[in-house]
């Protein structure tokens, strides 16, 4: 009697397992395919395609060569994955002149942990117009008040 209760226990453990890998293996390939669909569906310049957590990472032995003939074989753009963040690629001295002199450029990448401690802080912003206004006000108050800047 043991040894059937046991065998049948057995054999719903066996079931429950095969049936959680299976939807594991589910799960991993609708978020491939979600990723996939992503990409292709953004308006983002062609690139290499990497893994899901790493990126291109892996296949990259010598960075400055490697990123090199990204730029020679996709273009002046190029997108890639460096772990989970999208990266661009810009190659060539004209489109480098060209993105730097735009002001969309001015800002910096989002912080997401440095937020907690950088918030409000003067010193480290991301957003470069909320700087130039308050550059322009202190620069105001300094020269109205202190006469720094006549």
């Amino acid at each position: 009697m043991i040894q059937t209760l046991f065998c049948a226990f057995t054999s719903k453990a066996k079931a429950l397992e095969s049936e959680i890998l299976v939807s594991l293996v589910a799960l991993v390939v609708c978020y491939l395919l979600l990723n996939f669909w992503k990409e292709w569906k953004s308006n983002l310049p062609p690139g290499p395609y990497g893994l899901p957590l790493v990126g291109y990472i892996p296949f990259v032995s010598d960075p400055f060569w490697d990123i090199y003939k990204l730029g020679e074989k996709y273009g002046d753009v190029v997108r890639f994955k460096v772990g989970s963040q999208t990266t661009l690629l810009l190659h060539g001295v004209e489109v480098i002149k060209e993105a730097l002199s735009r002001p969309e450029f001015l800002g910096r990448p989002p912080k997401g942990h440095r937020e907690l401690i950088t918030k409000n802080s003067a010193f480290f912003q991301d957003d470069m117009h909320k700087w130039r206004e308050q550059r322009r006000f202190v620069g105001a108050v300094m020269k109205k008040f202190w006469g720094w800047g006549d």
